[in-house]
């Protein structure tokens, strides 16, 4: 359905762009374990909360527990509900994006 959307010349430019927006996806969730002991250690120092690097771990938990969700609803939108694949998208990307914050 989506190949009858997108013109001939620009498929190799949306394979490109996806590509690219799943490397986002997936590697901010690598990138938050690299950036986990500064983020504790600046609310320790800062803000004084007592936050220790064993409840840091969820944060990284419920980012992908979150991402499965909304990859999962995403998808059931597309299926059952028949809805726009352009709305899917942008709620894929939205139950994506809560769970950074």
């Amino acid at each position: 359905m989506i190949h009858k959307l997108i013109p001939y010349e620009y498929k190799k430019w949306s394979t490109l762009l996806g590509g690219v927006l799943i490397h986002l996806a997936l590697g901010s969730f690598y990138t938050f374990g690299n950036m986990s002991p500064y983020i504790t250690s600046y609310l320790r120092e800062y803000d004084e909360i007592d936050v220790r690097f064993s409840k840091s771990v969820w944060i990284s938990t419920s980012y992908s527990l979150f991402m499965a969700a909304g990859a999962l609803l995403s998808g059931l939108l597309n299926s059952v509900f028949k809805i726009n694949v352009k709305f899917t998208i942008f709620f894929g990307c939205l139950m994506m994006s809560s769970g950074v914050g």
